[in-house]
């Protein structure tokens, strides 16, 4: 098993006592497409060019049905609670490493 994969099992065991001794039969990792203040960018970068990143995996359909409304010009209200809406800046620095 890989250091990273055994250093998150142990973490895993610790937060979750009850978990002790499974055996773990895959792993994951990548990059994640968020952004410094964690809040999703949807919206339009310029005339014609249109970007939804940085939401949650669980929410990735409602802020792409959000992004279709957005392009064919539907009114659209964001849930109170959820990240705000904002056009994202065309040339800011985006990198959050």
């Amino acid at each position: 098993m890989p250091g990273a994969v055994r250093d998150n099992v142990a973490h895993v065991e610790e937060v979750l006592p009850a978990l002790v001794g499974c055996e773990v039969v895959g792993a994951w990792s990548g990059v994640m497409p968020f952004v410094p203040d964690q809040k999703p960018l949807c919206g339009a970068l310029e005339d014609g060019l249109w970007i939804v990143t940085g939401c949650p995996f669980t929410k990735g359909a409602a802020y792409s049905r959000l992004l279709a409304d957005m392009i064919i010009g539907e009114p659209h209200e964001a849930a109170p609670g959820e990240p705000r809406v904002r056009r994202a800046e065309v040339g800011a620095p985006r990198c959050c490493c």
